[in-house]
C-alpha cells in the first residue's frame, strides 16, 4: 500500500493551479481571510463532452472548498491530518471548458463546530 501512494503522490496532478493569492500550503500565513482564487484548467485537452468538464470543475471543487474556510484558524496545521467534504452543490449555468483557464472564487461565510 505504502508504494501505491508514493507512485501515485509522484504523479503530477491533474489539474494546472494558479493562486492568485500564493498557495496557503506553501506560504503558511496564518489567520488568513477565508478567501482563496485560484485559476484553474487541466493539463491536458478534454473531450468536447460538456458531461466531461462538469466532473473536472466538480472533482476540483472539492479539493481547494475546506482549505478556504479554514484559513482565519491559521491553516496550514501541522496536526491536521485530513478533511474532506460531506457534500456540496454546484450548479452549471452555462458551458464552459475545463482544459482552458478559468477562475475559481472561494469565500467562506462561516466555520464553525466542524463545519464550513
Amino acid at each position: 500500500m505504502k508504494n501505491l501512494i508514493e507512485k501515485r503522490l509522484s504523479q503530477p496532478f491533474p489539474i494546472e493551479m494558479k493562486f492568485c493569492e500564493g498557495d496557503p500550503l506553501i506560504t503558511r500565513k496564518q489567520h488568513l481571510f477565508p478567501r482563496q482564487q485560484i485559476w484553474m484548467r487541466t493539463r491536458g485537452q478534454l473531450s468536447d463532452d460538456p458531461r466531461a468538464h462538469d466532473c473536472v470543475v466538480a472533482y476540483f471543487s472539492d479539493y481547494s472548498l475546506l482549505i478556504t474556510t479554514i484559513l482565519p484558524f491559521g491553516y496550514p496545521n501541522e496536526n491536521l491530518v485530513m478533511i474532506a467534504s460531506l457534500d456540496h452543490a454546484m450548479w452549471f449555468h452555462t458551458s464552459f471548458r475545463a482544459d482552458e483557464w478559468m477562475l475559481y472564487d472561494m469565500e467562506s461565510s462561516v466555520a464553525s463546530e466542524g463545519r464550513g
